[in-house]
């Protein structure tokens, strides 16, 4: 490239020139290499300074500066641009520092000269020189590394233009051609035309004898498609293939008819297939039909709100909405898959099939026409699914052991439940059906063949044809069409008809949620005289196989508001009132959103359940409620005792009866919450009697007997009886904290005092109702039976008044904190769950303490309960009031004997105390011993609570009583006082301090006048002047009758007793 070199300094003129101008023209080609690259890179060999241009720059940039050190680019930029380093080093050099050879203006010649000038001006040609070599040693290495690149690139550009020369010739040919044949096209030439319009012809021929080759394979292709229920496909080609006959030019056609006669028997044959499959997939006749069943009974456990566990997903907005999803805009068959699998999408096809064949409206008529009879089919279909599912849960009995299993679930309410989702799923295929027919606007919506109106009338009727075989149980008989009967007529005809047999009514288990509507069940049977007999009745009421057969036999009976005539159905239980229980609240739920989601309201079949209700059902539980309250509650043992299992304290039979009636009443009343105030009406007049029998019952246990010379007629009331009465004393008593909670706690001292000072006032109170006389035996009551059965009556009264509370939902105390329990850990049932009681006049009752009987009541029953229940609690409080005063009535009449009979001059000392102090330790002791097994430890303490006030006060006063005493007598009276102390501490848990000021009182009575009065300033008036004065005047009892010598110093020592009181009166 170069003309040539000199390394030694000295060259040719020619040579440099040549040399400058190689190097021109190497450096434009390293330019113009340098713009394909993406920068500068840093030179690989030593020397590339930059020689001064005409510019006069010498700046070294790029290469080594004069120390050796190299610099430029970086070995990642020639990386980027795919070329060697070198190469780019050499292009930045030249680009940056020899550029202006590059130009088209440059002349090589002078800028040789000023290279071979050795002068200061010239320039420097060694660098000139290695810019030289190494422009050469890049061009090599490009050379030599792309040359085969550039062979080729000259190889493919060739083939490039040799290709277009051949396009350009073929194209010239085309056109060529094309020009011959424009001239030949436009020539007139009849042979031509002829041999086009025997193609055509030859063509229509052609596809005729294919149209009816194919014609003749069409029905056995939609016989094949029927089969395998392909409809919406097989109606398709169907229909397509009866319009292709019946064209032009196949009409003509004799081969044809045999095909066209079998397409049409077809065509009438797949409509009724359509039509049965149709019915099958509304009513889930078929095994891929209950898809859809069990598709929104999953969407309804998906999306279920728990919120109300009382409510059930019938017709819930989630299925609604899945409904209206499952509606498809365009569908075909899958002719590889089953067509069943997908529910919606085979009755969506089963519809457009209709719509093809042009019978839509027929096919709608067949759906109502059979609506009937295929909603009686479901019910019959599901009474039987659920007879094979009770029959396979029975126990099966082997040969050597019996295989126990858990009490079946009631059938009848299985049933329902069953049934119901069924009836659900059926009336969402109608509405999917509906729904499809609008979208498809063949149909004027105001001339559909049916509508859901339709529908839920049908289902309504259904069920309660139903509900009429399991709840009635008069004679059926035929009824022609001319004979219409009410349901009231039939309904009070059964009523009348009906015998009373008063046997066992009620037991309860609780247990599962349905279990108390079977116990209920049971018990109804036994009053009505169907009884326990079999031992099926005790499952659910399950019959037998030949029972089945009988209970099933009954024929039609037509209602007021059924549009058609039930023929009646199997019976899985036995058909009686009491099955509304069961039956009412998923009915009345189901009815009420199914026709929400019709959107009618029909307002019939609520009737029909309140007519039922109203007429039947409760005039018949009311009689057996009255009945049960005759046998169990108002029975002769009404008022014995029995002790529940895990329970501390026993109750009255009666009033575990009614807390179970209680609960049972409740139940029912959630149950069927429709006319509940007539319901709990009769429970409100129940518990009325059994207030006035309460009533009465206690003033038997609170009154005396006369003899034949008492005047008057009847029975007394006791001193107990009578002050209880009190008001004031009443308005003492209330206040007492031993009665609540009040007591115990941070503030107990506090309540302690109070008490203590109530005590004093009713002392003060009963001594002024007391006055100077005393007690008579008869008066009070001694016999044990009689106290522990107003404790009874206290404690089940308060237990049944805190039931009436709960009923309403009130907050008083409940009945577990009255009856505590606690778990056995050895025992498989707990026995906090229920304590059974057994009794020879009383059926199996259960206690159930864990539940709660509570139901709503309005506003005006609630206060009714709430009066029934402070009637009550008035009652209970009158009793334990009446305990408490009859064992002070006790203390004060022993203590009246013991200091107005007892004798007290002993010529040496006796240590006993007087025996009516023994006599009242021992009732006192007595009357704790069979109360603490009545009463819970907080009323037994009220009961003795203040006595020891009482005592002190009757002790204090009645000294005046004693008429005379030596020194061995004042020791009987400490002794006395000691030994009452000690026994009511015993019997109290408290030691009684204010026995105290009567033991200190009677040891004055040891000193002399003046040594008494010496006391007093020291006991700071422990006494009043009345009691000091009843000391003296004992002491000084024998000069007062006397009226002795000693009567002067009796006068001075009373003198002044009367001084000093005088005195320190303030």
């Amino acid at each position: 490239m170069f003309a040539g070199r000199h390394r030694n300094g000295s060259a040719s003129a020619n040579s440099a020139a040549g040399a400058a101008a190689g190097m021109s023209m190497g450096s434009g080609a390293g330019a113009a290499g340098g713009k394909q690259g993406a920068g500068s890179g840093r030179m690989g060999s030593a020397g590339y300074g930059g020689a001064p241009g005409a510019e006069g720059n010498t700046s070294r940039p790029y290469g080594h500066d004069r120390h050796g050190h190299s610099f430029g680019h970086s070995q990642s930029d020639a990386d980027d641009t795919g070329l060697p380093a070198m190469v780019m080093d050499v292009m930045s050099v030249v680009r940056l520092n020899w550029d202006f050879m590059t130009g088209s203006e440059f002349n090589p010649i002078p800028y040789a000269l000023s290279l071979l000038d050795s002068s200061s001006l010239g320039r420097d040609y060694q660098t000139f020189l290695q810019v030289h070599d190494s422009l050469e040693t890049a061009m090599d290495l490009i050379v030599n590394e792309y040359h085969q690149s550039f062979n080729n690139a000259i190889q493919t550009f060739s083939t490039v233009v040799d290709t277009i020369s051949d396009s350009r010739s073929k194209v010239e040919q085309m056109r060529d051609s094309l020009e011959k044949s424009k001239e030949w096209l436009e020539c007139k030439r009849f042979d031509l035309l002829h041999l086009w319009v025997k193609s055509i012809q030859y063509k229509e021929m052609s596809r005729i004898l294919e149209t009816i080759d194919d014609l003749q394979r069409t029905p056995g292709r939609v016989e094949t498609l029927i089969e395998g229920k392909y409809y919406l496909t097989a109606v398709r080609i169907l229909t397509g293939a009866i319009r292709t006959l019946s064209g032009s030019d196949y009409s003509e056609i004799g081969a044809m008819k045999g095909v066209r006669e079998k397409l049409d028997d077809i065509k009438k044959g797949v409509f009724d297939i359509i039509v049965e499959e149709l019915h099958d997939h509304l009513y889930l006749k078929s095994a891929m039909s209950n898809a859809r069943l069990d598709l929104l009974l999953m969407v309804s456990r998906e999306f279920a709100d728990m919120s109300d566990a009382n409510d059930y997903q019938f017709f819930s907005n989630i299925k609604s909405s899945y409904i209206d999803s499952q509606i498809k805009e365009e569908i075909a068959d899958d002719l590889e898959g089953n067509p069943e699998i997908d529910p919606f999408k085979h009755i969506q096809a089963l519809i457009q099939s209709l719509v093809i064949l042009e019978r839509l409206p027929a096919g709608l008529k067949a759906i109502k026409e059979r609506l009937s009879q295929e909603l009686f089919n479901v019910v019959e279909k599901t009474i039987q699914e659920e007879e094979q599912r009770v029959l396979e849960q029975q126990p099966r009995r082997d040969t050597d052991q019996e295989v126990r299993i858990p009490q079946l679930d009631n059938p009848f309410g299985e049933l329902l439940f069953r049934l119901y989702d069924k009836f659900e799923s059926v009336v969402f295929g109608h509405v999917f059906v509906l729904k499809i027919v609008e979208n498809s606007k063949q149909i004027d919506p105001d001339s559909f063949p049916y509508t859901l109106a339709d529908v839920c009338g049908t289902v309504q009727s259904e069920i309660k044809a139903l509900l009429y075989d399991y709840l009635t149980t008069a004679e059926k008989t035929t009824i022609g069409t001319s004979t219409v009967a009410s349901m009231n007529e039939i309904l009070r005809a059964k009523r009348r008809g009906r015998e009373r047999i008063a046997k066992q009514v009620f037991r309860i288990n609780g247990a599962s949620p349905l279990d108390y509507v079977q116990n209920i069940t049971e018990s109804l049977d036994a009053d009505v005289g169907l009884g326990n007999d079999t031992a099926e009745t005790q499952h659910g009421g399950m019959t037998g196989a030949s029972e089945n057969v009988a209970l099933g036999s009954h024929v039609g009976v037509v209602d007021k508001y059924a549009s058609v005539v039930a023929t009646g159905h199997t019976l899985l239980v036995r058909p009686q009132s009491s099955n509304i229980l069961v039956a009412f609240k998923p009915t009345l739920q189901f009815n009420e959103k199914l026709e929400a989601t019709v959107g009618v309201r029909f307002g019939q079949f609520q009737n029909f359940l309140d007519d039922f209700v109203l007429n039947v059902f409760l005039p018949e539980i009311q009689d057996q409620i009255v009945n049960y309250y005759h046998n169990h509650v108002n029975g002769t043992d009404a008022f014995q005792v029995e002790q529940v299992p895990d329970a501390p304290y026993p109750l009255l039979k009666s009033v575990i009866a009614l807390g179970n009636l209680f609960k049972i009443m409740c139940q029912t009343a959630e149950t069927i919450p429709i006319h509940k105030e007539e319901f709990m009406q009769t429970f409100e007049d129940l518990m009325g009697r059994y207030h006035e029998k309460c009533q009465s019952r206690f003033r038997s246990l609170m009154s005396i007997e006369q003899t034949e010379t008492d005047s008057g007629e009847g029975a007394a009331s006791t001193i107990a009886h009578t002050w209880a009465k009190n008001e004031e004393i009443i308005a003492i008593l209330s206040q007492n904290t031993l009665l609540s909670k009040k007591s115990s706690g941070p503030d107990a001292a506090k309540h302690t005092e109070n008490n203590s000072q109530l005590s004093q006032k009713e002392t003060v109170l009963e001594m002024k109702l007391k006055g100077e006389r005393s007690f008579h035996r008869s008066e009070l009551i001694f016999e044990p039976r009689r106290m522990q059965s107003l404790a009874n009556l206290h404690y089940s009264l308060e237990w049944l008044a805190s039931k009436i509370s709960q009923i309403r939902g009130s907050r008083g105390p409940s009945a577990n904190q009255l009856v505590a329990t606690r778990a056995l850990s050895d025992s498989q049932e707990s026995l906090s769950e229920y304590a059974r009681i057994s009794a020879e006049s009383l059926p199996a009752l259960v206690a159930d303490i864990k539940t709660t009987a509570q139901t709503e009541l309005s506003p005006e029953m609630a206060r009714h309960f709430d009066r029934l229940a402070e009637i009550f609690k008035s009652l209970s409080a009158t009793c334990i009031y009446a305990l408490h005063i009859e064992l002070r009535c006790h203390a004060m009449y022993y203590l009246d004997l013991a200091i107005r009979e007892g004798s007290y001059m002993f010529e040496e000392d006796n240590p006993d105390p007087d025996a009516y102090i023994l006599m009242l330790n021992a009732d006192l002791s007595a009357v704790e011993e069979i109360i603490s097994a009545a009463l819970p430890p907080r009323r037994i303490k009220f009961l003795f609570d203040g006595l020891g006030e009482l005592m002190s006060f009757v002790l204090t006063s009645n000294l005046r009583h004693i008429r005379v005493v030596n020194k061995h007598g004042v020791v009987r009276l400490t002794r006395n006082v000691l030994s009452l102390q000690q026994n009511l501490t015993n019997l109290s848990g408290v030691h009684q301090k204010s026995l105290d000021r009567p033991r200190i009182y009677y040891e004055l009575l040891a000193l002399e006048p003046e040594e008494i009065l010496k006391t007093i300033p020291k006991s700071r008036c422990a006494f009043t002047f009345d009691e000091y004065k009843a000391a003296m005047d004992l002491i000084f009892h024998d000069v007062l009758i006397e009226e002795g010598p000693g009567i002067k110093r009796y006068n001075d020592v009373l003198r002044s007793l009367k001084e000093y009181f005088v005195k320190h009166r303030g």
